[in-house]
Parts: C-alpha cells; sequence; structure tokens
C-alpha cells in the first residue's frame, strides 16, 4: 500500500510518509487528490541528554502540567504566527499532556487541533526519550478524514517496534555526523562509497547537511567538488560579484537587499542577503559563497522575519566559529 499510494523520503534523520502527489505542482490534479485526502506521519531522530525513561515515569503531576503548558505555548505562537499569513480555516484547540506506552517504551504524548487549509487538522505527537535518543512520531489528518485515518494510524503505533540495543550515544554521534544541542537539530548526509564511485566517474561529489530549530530557523550547508583549481581565484572578484548578483535575481523568488564581500574566519566569502516568501511568511534569506580548496561552499540561513526582527545579529553570531580546514 505504501508503494502504490504514499511518497516516502527519507534524510538521515527524519522520515516521512504521506499520499502521493502531496509535493507535486500546488496546481496540478494530481496534487489535490492527495491533499483531498491528506494524511502524513513523520518521524524525527536526534540525540538528547535531556530526559531518559526513568525521568518519564518519575515525572510527577506539576511537572506534566508544567510541560504541557510549555509544549502547548510553543505550537500555539508557531500556529499564530502562521496564521496571520495564511487562510487557514478552523480553531485551536489542545489535549492535556499524558504518558502512554508502546512496546515497552513510555511516550510523552500531545494532541490538539489546528486550523488547516480546508478544515482542521487533528495532530498528535509522540516524544520517545530513551537511552541518550530522542525520537519524535508526528501523525496528522484533516478531521473529516478521522473516520479514514484515526484507528490505522493507532494500529501503527501500536505495532511499531523501536530497536534500543544500540551502540553508545557519542559513538554512534561520531559515525553518523548527527548531533543535538537543546535548541538545534542536525542532519549530515556524507556517503564514503558514493562519494568514491562519484569520483571514479568523474563527477562533481556533493556533501549536505541541514540545521533546523524549533522557530523555523534552518541553516544549510553544501559542498561540491570542483574540477579546477580555486588556488589564486578570489570570490570578490567584480566579474563574480556581478555574476552572483545577476544569479540571485534570475534564480530566486527573492527581493536581493544586497550582495557584498565578506569572511568566513580566515576564508574569502560572498555574502547576499534576500527577503524571501515561504507559504505567506516573510523569511530573511542570508547565502555565503565560499570557494577554497577545489571546493565550493554554500551556506544558506533561512530565518522567519520574525525570528529575525528580535536579533539582527542572529546570523553573525550562528556564522562564528565556522571553519574551513
Amino acid at each position: 500500500m505504501l508503494c502504490n499510494e504514499c511518497d516516502l523520503f527519507y534524510e538521515e534523520a527524519k522520515l516521512v510518509l504521506q499520499p502521493k502527489g502531496l509535493n507535486s505542482d500546488p496546481f496540478s490534479d494530481e496534487f489535490r487528490e492527495a491533499h483531498n485526502n491528506y494524511g502524513r506521519i513523520i518521524f524525527r531522530f536526534s540525540y538528547n541528554d535531556i530526559l531518559s525513561q526513568k525521568d518519564i515515569a518519575d515525572l510527577a503531576p506539576s511537572e506534566l502540567t508544567l510541560l504541557d503548558s510549555m509544549w502547548r505555548n510553543e505550537v500555539k505562537e508557531s500556529l499564530d504566527c502562521i496564521g496571520k499569513y495564511s487562510g487557514f480555516k478552523g480553531s485551536f484547540a489542545w489535549y492535556p499532556l499524558r504518558k502512554e506506552n508502546y512496546n515497552g517504551l513510555s511516550a510523552l504524548v500531545t494532541e490538539y487541533d489546528r486550523p488547516g487549509a480546508s478544515v482542521e487538522t487533528h495532530v498528535k505527537e509522540y516524544k520517545f526519550f530513551y537511552k541518550g535518543k530522542y525520537l519524535l512520531i508526528t501523525t496528522s489528518y484533516n478531521q473529516k478524514h478521522e473516520a479514514k485515518y484515526k484507528d490505522d494510524f493507532m494500529t501503527f503505533m501500536q505495532l511499531l517496534k523501536i530497536e534500543t540495543n544500540f551502540e553508545s550515544a557519542k559513538a554512534k554521534q561520531s559515525n553518523k555526523g548527527l548531533f543535538v544541542s537543546e535548541k538545534y537539530h542536525v542532519s549530515f548526509v556524507y556517503d564514503p562509497i558514493k562519494y568514491s564511485e562519484a569520483k571514479k566517474q568523474n563527477k562533481s561529489s556533493h556533501c549536505f547537511f541541514k540545521l533546523e530549530s524549533d522557530d523555523g530557523l534552518s541553516i544549510l550547508l553544501s559542498a561540491w567538488d570542483l574540477e579546477d583549481s580555486t588556488e589564486g581565484f578570489s570570490i570578490h572578484e567584480k566579474e563574480v560579484v556581478d555574476e552572483m548578483k545577476e544569479r540571485d535575481k534570475n534564480t530566486l523568488s527573492n527581493i536581493v537587499k544586497s550582495c557584498e564581500k565578506a569572511r568566513i574566519g580566515h576564508v574569502e566569502a560572498l555574502k547576499s542577503v534576500a527577503i524571501n516568501n515561504v507559504l505567506g511568511i516573510n523569511h530573511i534569506y542570508t547565502t555565503y559563497r565560499v570557494f577554497y580548496k577545489d571546493r565550493f561552499y554554500t551556506v544558506d540561513f533561512h530565518i522567519p522575519e520574525t525570528v529575525y526582527n528580535k536579533d539582527e545579529h542572529i546570523v553573525d553570531k550562528l556564522i562564528k566559529g565556522l571553519q574551513f580546514n
């Protein structure tokens, strides 16, 4: 059924199940069909030093109430921000936080109804904390499809098996290139076998990682091998600056504010700043481009305008400490 009816796409730390066509052209028949049958399951995985299975078992009612209030406020603030720029319909309703058990693991479960494109969407989040790891499973569906999805999603969760017999979190962290802080979740994609194969075929190899925070900020870092040496090459050359300016205007749906010389540590960079509208929400889009040691790097910051307005120096703080070896 998943092969025939669902899109399944996977990053190192994220897995999504949803109706086929939901990522297609919003004006296509395929998208409308998928949207009319909206339902989704998302897995997000990271490492954590915050809670354990014992911590969840020992949570007092007052502590559950505190977590409930904190998570409710986070969700409500996010939805209020989106609601200002969208035509979503429906109201917000929150169900009290509770503890549930699935195949021997305790989870903290939050459940709420949020406005959707045509009707309220019902969302349920299962937060598993175990052996230095954090697994968040989110299920969602339009309220009008409750009869279609509710029982199946519950069966899915009851049959779910989570493997806990891993090596230590630190060992997995260094092997997989994943780490987590209290706020940022990072996935780093690099496959040595594919890299070697690409090199043999003289193709441009590509490494990529993505950093996301709960307030909508994301950072993307990409790196490509170059065929030509960049020795003695300066990204500050006028021809390069002019080319990048023109490329931004022609290829990005942005309002370009500036394109100027910059540095990341000891390495020259070209910094572009633009305003990018995503789903009706303005983002400050900042890109650093770097040519260094036969590779081309881009570091992209996508910051919701509301987040940026609280700290206009946020990019400078985030870029500080990044080094090219």
